[in-house]
């Protein structure tokens, strides 16, 4: 049996996509398909700011070789809005030039016994976002098609922690805004330009 909405998000998703790079102005640029998940670059005067930084070593590398395309400039700063996987398991590769990793601290109150919950926790994870299905099965992963993940986790620790609803910095003479934006994870945050 083909349900309606099965078959619109098989439309939606069409053909697997290959990564690309999409210009929004000579300072900004959007990864996109590099695995699961997005990044965006920011050129400051002499290095650039990564948001995210993608899900595994493999495709944090590709996005690696596109950003020297873009600019001789080192990734310096990165920037997590939030701290799931997909956003942070690429960020080891930088290891070598970033200075600084920023990102928000949980919004709300951990509960004293969450940690005799991460067996539920993990369960319900893997019924959320269909980490038993296969690749035809799952179609996507949300925002990109379903595809099989390449490279390993190897993420940093932050190093700078903000606790505020809204930080303002400067970071290589690009003015950021910093938003505490609970959603898909008590951490998240919005960097605003």
């Amino acid at each position: 049996m083909n349900f309606k909405g099965e078959q619109q998000l098989r439309e939606q998703m069409g053909t697997p996509r290959e990564s690309c790079v999409h210009k929004i102005n000579d300072h900004v640029y959007f990864f996109n398909y590099f695995g699961t998940s997005n990044a965006t670059l920011i050129i400051g005067e002499t290095s650039c700011i990564l948001i995210d930084a993608f899900e595994t070593d493999y495709y944090a590398a590709e996005a690696a070789k596109k950003i020297k395309e873009i600019t001789p400039k080192p990734v310096k700063t990165i920037i997590f809005t939030h701290q799931h996987a997909d956003h942070i398991g690429g960020s080891g590769v930088y290891r070598d030039t970033v200075e600084r990793i920023i990102a928000h601290t949980s919004a709300s109150i951990v509960y004293g016994k969450t940690h005799l919950l991460g067996n539920i926790l993990k369960k319900r994870m893997i019924h959320q976002l269909g980490y038993q299905l296969t690749l035809e099965e799952s179609l996507s992963t949300g925002l990109n098609p379903a595809m099989e993940v390449k490279g390993k986790s190897d993420p940093l620790a932050v190093t700078e922690w903000i606790s505020e609803r809204k930080k303002e910095l400067t970071i290589d003479g690009i003015s950021i805004v910093l938003i505490a934006a609970e959603g898909e994870a008590d951490d998240q945050q919005y960097v605003w330009l």
